[in-house]
């Protein structure tokens, strides 16, 4: 049988081999974490900046959206007051437009009137021309 010291000094061994080990373990498996931790800290920067980008990229479309929309109302204010324009001159158009047909309506009313009196005239001539 084995001495009793013996035999503790061999689990001593075991027991330290097996600290070794797991420490070993330890050691690994914290270089693994670290180097996971770095990549995915890597991989977290560059999508940062991805996004940073991206921010600005929105940011500056958004400037130009204002800048649109500011101008476009603009547009539709100058629009507005063109139409304004437009339809206070159509009714100035629409009110000379009535006024030269009643001119004309008038005119050609005299018209038929001269010409019946013409031809009352000219009837007359030819009576008085007969009756010479």
């Amino acid at each position: 049988m084995a001495e009793p010291i013996d035999l503790t000094v061999e689990i001593l061994k075991q027991i330290r081999d097996g600290v070794l080990e797991s420490k070993a373990e330890i050691v690994s498996l914290r270089n693994e974490l670290s180097y996971r931790i770095d990549a995915t800290n890597a991989r977290l920067d560059a999508t940062n900046e991805r996004l940073d980008a991206t921010n600005e990229r929105l940011d500056a479309t958004n400037e130009r959206l204002d800048a649109t929309n500011e101008r476009l109302e603009s547009l539709g204010a100058e629009l507005r007051a063109e139409l304004k324009d437009l339809k206070q001159t159509v009714m100035r158009v629409a009110r000379i437009s009535h006024e030269t047909l009643g001119v004309s309506l008038d005119g050609s009313s005299r018209m038929d009137t001269l010409e019946g009196r013409v031809g009352t005239l000219e009837a007359q001539m030819r009576g008085l021309n007969e009756g010479r």
